[in-house]
């Protein structure tokens, strides 16, 4: 991703976004694990402990929009989730 400015163009590799979404991802509780696909994609699971699965991504939402702004000056718009898989742990009281 390449960025104008007054002093020239500022480059913020893919990886560098990637990296910054999944270390965010993971601080979340409810996350379980995260990965990055050839895909381009990044996965996760989140892991039902009394958290329901909206929230969950409302947050990651939230979190992920406040890291990648803050870390790279850039506005971001808008952070979509999909939900591709709902781990459960058996030995929560549900």
């Amino acid at each position: 991703m390449n960025l104008k400015n007054n002093n020239g163009i500022v480059q913020i590799e893919h990886d560098v976004l990637v990296t910054i979404i999944q270390t965010t991802v993971m601080e979340i509780e409810g996350i379980y694990s995260i990965s990055y696909n050839f895909a381009s994609e990044i996965m996760g699971k989140i892991v039902k402990k009394n958290n329901k699965i909206i929230e969950v991504s409302e947050n990651v939402q939230n979190k992920v929009k406040t890291a990648v702004e803050s870390m790279t000056g850039l506005q971001v718009d808008k952070i979509n989730i999909n939900v591709i898989s709902v781990e459960l742990d058996v030995n929560s009281n549900m």
